[in-house]
């Protein structure tokens, strides 16, 4: 499984290209380099990676454009190695969660209450019913894992409550 991921709460046009660079390459590179290392065992073993991207890669969100970015280039990068992995027999999905209980998001808090004007608690409820919490990802990122998806492969499986779903 890969599980990269850092965040830089900004507007994305006022970022400097440093820490641009930075989550690119923490959030894409990392994936690319982890992926690219194991596929000899991949191949052998017949087995398969999980990427953890985020709901963020298949919408924008005020003040975390460069993750946004990174997130949608790891689902594409998910989708293109699964296809070129399938021959061999290997499966690469990703998991795409909304907001959960992790240190992240709790950093995330103080901008996400100062651009929407609304107690991020509130936010959570009316957008996605309540936070994820880890369990929740990794039982899925388990199930994509197991001998159970044995045709799933080059998919993203968004996590979250309903959010992406609303459009109210």
């Amino acid at each position: 499984m890969n599980n990269a991921g850092i965040e830089i709460s900004s507007p994305l046009l006022q970022q400097s290209t440093e820490s641009f660079d930075r989550i690119y390459a923490v959030n894409v590179r990392g994936p690319f380099v982890a992926m690219k290392a194991a596929t000899p065992h991949l191949v052998a073993s017949k087995g398969n990676v999980v990427n953890i991207a985020s709901i963020a890669g298949i919408g924008g969100s005020p003040l975390l454009g460069s993750y946004c970015a990174t997130k949608a280039a790891l689902i594409q990068l998910t989708r293109v190695a699964a296809v070129e992995m399938r021959p061999a027999g290997v499966r690469v999905n990703a998991v795409c969660p909304g907001f959960a209980d992790t240190a992240m998001v709790e950093r995330l808090v103080p901008d996400f209450e100062a651009a929407t004007q609304i107690p991020f608690g509130d936010l959570v409820a009316m957008k996605q019913g309540r936070l994820g919490t880890p369990e929740d990802i990794a039982e899925v990122a388990a199930f994509l894992a197991s001998d159970r998806a044995t045709w799933i492969t080059g998919s993203h499986y968004v996590l979250d409550g309903g959010l992406t779903a609303s459009l109210v």
